[in-house]
């Protein structure tokens, strides 16, 4: 049997819905059950909000979410979905993203968020990786946008089935009471792993590995009413934990910013995290970089970044002087110097953990990780 820390075997998976796995251990009672069963006791709590950061935005309820993916579930198992299949889907951050992976989840299939940015004309390196990774985990379902479906179709087989992205906006709404909510055992999500250190493997991460790794996060964070605010991309576990396990299980707003918005205007990110009061952010430790660059410049108090309160940096090596430059700029606009926190994680061990109590990274000391340390 495959485990969390295992590569998906399709043979395992085509068997998981005809068969229980057992429950895995959990330390409280808040890790057991699912994200889904947390999903529908607070929807009313859960909020999203797509901000591009030029002055337009959309916002996205709990409960708009829940019944417009229990729509779309119905329409996956009018496509064959059943209990122990996957759904791919190849979108950027978006509506159709979040109804997509809730989705799956209401037909108790595995969800599989992959890549979107296939490269320039002149370039089949991304499809070429796109097609590596739907062979191996052989989608009912993928949804896709754009190019993506010119890439996708010729690979389908019998029983496979493309959905476009800009089509689930005719898909209704539908009463959860049609939903099929997953059991522990079930798998909820596909997760590809980095890809440093070899070709990228689909981890099988079960509903109870994701709620337990979830809550346990969630509470070493110290979540409690916390709006967040993202702009990491959701196919990275990473961003998925911020964007959606987090929000569904906790009852939290966020605030989501395209990954190429963010790249193109980092300054548009900080007034993103000012007008929403964001308490809560994770990014890449490179990113830093990037945003004492384009902050440098701002005046003292151009923006009000008093209310984050915790800054989540993982995913790669961090470095003494990124975090000590950044952190100089940021504290200009408000930023607590206590807000920098390490956080480490890996597709293989389900997602992040987190620790909000560790004291701030004084001036002088020496990097959190060694320069030669490897990416996790």
């Amino acid at each position: 049997m495959a485990t969390a820390t295992q590569p998906v075997h399709v043979a395992e998976l085509r068997s998981i819905g005809e068969r229980s796995t057992g429950t895995p251990s959990t330390e409280s009672s808040e890790e057991r059950g699912t994200i889904v069963d947390r999903f529908l006791q607070h929807a009313e709590k859960v909020h999203f909000t797509f901000d591009h950061g030029n002055g337009h935005s959309r916002e996205y309820p709990g409960m708009q979410l829940a019944r417009e993916a229990a729509g779309l579930a119905s329409r996956f198992r009018e496509l064959g979905v059943k209990p122990g299949d996957r759904v791919a889907v190849v979108v950027p951050t978006s509506e159709p993203l979040l109804r997509t992976i809730v989705a799956a989840w209401f037909c108790r299939a595995g969800i599989v968020v992959l890549p979107h940015r296939l490269g320039g004309a002149r370039s089949t390196a991304g499809v070429e990786k796109l097609w590596r990774m739907l062979a191996k985990v052989e989608p009912t379902v993928v949804v896709g946008y754009g190019a993506v479906e010119d890439a996708v179709r010729p690979l389908l087989c019998a029983g496979q089935h493309y959905m476009a992205a800009e089509t689930l906006q005719e898909v209704p709404s539908a009463s959860l009471d049609s939903i099929a909510k997953p059991a522990v055992g079930d798998i909820a999500v596909l997760q590809f792993s980095s890809g440093s250190t070899q070709d990228p493997r689909a981890v099988i991460v079960r509903h109870g590995q994701l709620m337990a790794n979830t809550i346990s996060s969630g509470i070493g964070a110290g979540l409690n009413g916390d709006s967040i605010a993202l702009w990491l991309p959701l196919y990275h576990d990473f961003g998925m934990l911020g964007a959606i396990y987090f929000p569904l299980a906790f009852g939290l707003s966020v605030s989501l910013m395209p990954t190429e918005a963010f790249i193109a205007a980092p300054v548009e990110w900080l007034r993103l995290i000012e007008k929403y009061q964001s308490t809560l952010t994770a990014i890449p430790p490179f990113a830093l970089g990037i945003i004492a660059e384009a902050a440098a410049s701002l005046p003292a108090g151009a923006i009000n970044l008093s209310s984050l309160q915790y800054i989540s940096l993982g995913s790669e090596p961090i470095f003494h002087n990124r975090v000590v430059r950044a952190r100089a700029v940021l504290e200009r606009q408000g930023l607590s110097a206590r807000a920098f926190q390490p956080a480490y994680g890996m597709a293989e061990a389900v997602a992040c953990a987190f620790r909000r109590s560790r004291p701030p990274i004084p001036t002088g000391c020496r990097p959190l990780i060694p320069r030669h340390a490897g990416h996790p």
